[in-house]
């Protein structure tokens, strides 16, 4: 145990022996021993930093200046980094364990590229020289516009604000499709995928003919330059009778256009009727079976009064035969009737071939007219013109006046079905001698096609002869 000194009051008359371990007179200690590394060094000086003595246990150093950049801090403690003091070879030295301010705890100073962010002057440090991550060597974050393109993040990055070029201000590139007009490449750009609209999704303004069809402007686009298939190369759908044989039609004459049937049948109301003739093996005459002055073809219905144009199929003589009433040996009982008609345009050719009763009641008014005056209770009246140009031209008008016991006029056509008439007009009955190029609704008229076209005596569907119809539709056999 280190002995304790001894404090006495200073005597006015006692010199102070220094050693003597008793502090006295002017001794600022005395610690009774001689060594100079204690609290009191000889001479009873008492130990301090910068007395050039190192206090052991106190002291780690002890040089006697106030040079803090010598080997010997003005604190007596050896140089180091944290110590405050700046010395080699440290830059700094701020004596604090902040590494977010100037000064690192590794006493160097703070620089870009250290992965230590120096608060207030870098936004981000991540101690690398990537240029495609968070943190650019500048220690700046990262940012779209900043001309350098963030891996994962970015698609591209150009450094400007312009949406026209690749690189949009967002730093996506460029596509159709993004509602940016990219310049030299996009005609339009609409930023939605709409394929009907003014830009369809390949940022090309919609135009006939893109395979897109444009609402309410087109009908139709197939995108190709067929003008003949499904959509015309206006991008219109096909119209029978615009003049373009397009999709399914076989023809297209426009305006020229027309049907000419081998007969038609029309009344100024609208009836139009397409119509072949019966065609029987028997003459018309013999069909008409006349008895008890009354017709028995087995077409006459009560009340009504009947038409229709009849083939012999042995001969290819074409009749028109007028029926009105029926006979009451079918259980029927025909009322009181009178029937008046006039006939005009009748070609020299024809004859009456058969008429009822005597005096005849259908009789000529003139080389191309004749009339008939039926008056019948109980029975049927009529009359056949035989000896018709087949084929032929010519138009024949049948003009009625039904003045009682008749309330309904048909015409019937060769498969039996009956189209009603208009009973207070007139019919006209038209033969062609040839058919159109193109029929109203754009089919091709040719021989074999089923349908009894102009210059046709018969169509049977077939080109095969012996059937009943010749191979060219011209003959019935």
């Amino acid at each position: 145990m280190t002995p304790q000194p001894v404090t006495v009051a200073p005597d006015a008359g006692v010199t102070p022996i220094c050693g003597n371990g008793i502090v006295e007179g002017t001794e600022a200690c005395d610690d009774g021993n001689t060594l100079a590394n204690d609290s009191c060094l000889p001479g009873c000086i008492a130990a301090r930093c910068g007395d050039g003595v190192l206090w052991t246990g106190v002291e780690q150093c002890d040089d006697g200046n106030t040079d803090d950049t010598d080997g010997c801090t003005t604190r007596c403690a050896l140089p180091g980094c944290g110590d405050g003091v700046v010395q080699p070879p440290e830059q700094c030295d701020d004596g604090n364990t902040d590494d977010g301010d100037g000064c690192l705890t590794s006493c160097l100073l703070a620089f870009c590229g250290d992965a230590r962010v120096h608060r207030g002057v870098e936004q981000c440090d991540d101690g690398n020289t990537l240029t495609t991550d968070a943190c650019l060597p500048s220690c700046v974050a990262a940012r779209c516009g900043d001309g350098l393109v963030w891996a994962g993040v970015e698609q591209c990055d150009d450094g400007n604000a312009d949406d026209t070029d690749a690189c949009l201000s967002s730093c996506a590139a460029a596509r159709c499709g993004d509602g940016h007009l990219w310049a030299g490449v996009e005609a339009c750009d609409d930023g939605n995928a709409d394929d009907t609209d003014a830009c369809p999704t390949t940022c090309q303004p919609a135009r006939c003919g893109d395979g897109f069809v444009h609402a309410g402007v087109e009908e139709c686009d197939d995108g190709n330059t067929v003008d003949d298939d499904a959509c015309g190369n206006d991008c219109k759908v096909p119209v029978c009778g615009d003049g373009v044989r397009e999709g399914s039609e076989q023809c297209d004459l426009g305006a020229n256009n027309g049907n000419r049937p081998a007969f038609l049948i029309s009344q100024p109301s609208g009836t139009h009727i397409a119509t072949n003739p019966m065609v029987k093996r028997q003459t018309a005459v013999a069909f008409y079976d006349y008895f008890s002055a009354s017709s028995h073809t087995g077409f006459e219905v009560l009340g009504e009064s009947r038409i229709y144009l009849y083939v012999d199929g042995n001969t290819g003589r074409l009749s028109l035969i007028l029926t009105h009433g029926i006979d009451d040996n079918t259980g029927q009982l025909q009322p009181q009737s009178q029937v008046q008609m006039e006939v005009t345009g009748l070609p020299t050719a024809v004859s009456i071939d058969l008429t009822d009763d005597t005096p005849a009641e259908f009789f000529r008014t003139s080389p191309t007219s004749a009339a008939g005056r039926w008056n019948f209770v109980r029975n049927s009246d009529g009359a056949v013109l035989g000896g018709f140009p087949f084929p032929g031209s010519w138009r024949v008008t049948v003009t009625p006046h039904f003045r009682q016991g008749i309330t309904t006029w048909g015409w019937v056509r060769d498969d039996l079905v009956r189209i009603p008439l208009v009973m207070t007009e007139p019919i006209t009955i038209e033969s062609f001698p040839d058919s159109s190029l193109c029929r109203l609704d754009c089919t091709q008229p040719r021989c074999g096609d089923g349908i009894l076209d102009g210059g046709e005596v018969c169509d049977d569907g077939n080109n095969v002869d012996g059937d009943g119809c010749s191979a060219n539709c011209r003959a019935l056999r």
